[in-house]
């Protein structure tokens, strides 16, 4: 078993039902795929084969875009939060000195 097949099943288990980076067709095995890329998969079987029939269709490109794009938008999110928190702190900072005076 090679190391793609490792990464495969790491990336599965992560990411969802996939196969391969562009769909069961990325492996040329001859019909078969890894069995990380079929519904049945356990972490028993990381070592064996699947047939390509009974893989997922999807790639795990599209899958891990998705992700870091949804991990990039919660992150542009905070961020505004925060920004907006500290504005608000000095706005309010701002104010309670000027009604000291």
């Amino acid at each position: 078993v090679s190391t793609q097949s490792t990464v495969s099943s790491g990336i599965n288990a992560e990411y969802g039902e996939c196969c391969g980076t562009t769909g069961p067709s990325y492996w040329s095995w001859g019909g078969q795929v890894p069995a990380s890329c079929c519904s049945n998969f356990t972490t028993s079987m990381a070592t064996e084969t699947c047939n390509e029939a009974d893989a997922f269709t999807d790639g795990c490109m599209d899958s891990s875009e998705k992700l870091v794009k949804d991990a990039l938008l919660a992150l542009v999110i905070l961020l505004l939060i925060i920004i907006i928190f500290l504005v608000a702190c000095m706005v309010f900072a701002c104010c309670s000195k000027k009604g000291k005076k």
